[in-house]
């Protein structure tokens, strides 16, 4: 995948960019929607990491800009801060991430955004990192049952 990274802090986003390459995918960076237009016109990214708190234009404000103009972008907003009501409301239906972004959780990111590209993205999960939970447990005979305490029980 290409990766597009705009954050006001440029020694984050540019580890960021480092992070990226290792897991095996192209990034550029920017320090603003700004100076990021002349990679957009240059580059076809499929994933756009944008930064919630920046002083001209916010993530989410950027995200609403790139996905009228590149519908192919998965715009994916982060924050230092965990997102209060109103600012889940501007994040809207985008994913989010916390900073600082480990390793593993770019990994799921990205692995999710290509299963969803492939069509199996049955599931769309807004905010990372994952956590996952299984309510069913084998049983002796390779059957499953729901684990105690679990909403199934509550059915």
């Amino acid at each position: 995948m290409n990766v597009l990274i705009i954050d006001d802090y440029e020694s984050y986003g540019e580890s960021l960019v480092e992070l990226v390459q290792m897991l095996g995918h192209d990034a550029q960076y920017a320090p603003s929607f700004a100076e990021a237009e002349w990679l957009l016109d240059l580059l076809p990214f499929q994933v756009a990491l944008l930064d919630f708190d920046m002083p001209a234009m916010t993530g989410p404000t950027i995200a609403a800009n790139l996905v009228k103009r590149f519908p192919q972008i998965r715009p994916v907003i982060m924050s230092a801060r965990p997102p209060d009501a109103e600012r889940r409301a501007a994040i809207r239906d985008w994913t989010f991430v916390q900073k600082p972004l480990s390793r593993e959780v770019l990994q799921d990111l990205f692995n999710d955004i290509v299963r969803q590209k492939a069509g199996f993205g049955l599931l769309r999960r807004g905010f990372f990192p994952i956590l996952r939970v299984t309510t069913e447990k084998p049983e002796e005979g390779g059957r499953s049952q729901p684990d105690e305490g679990s909403p199934a029980d509550e059915q």
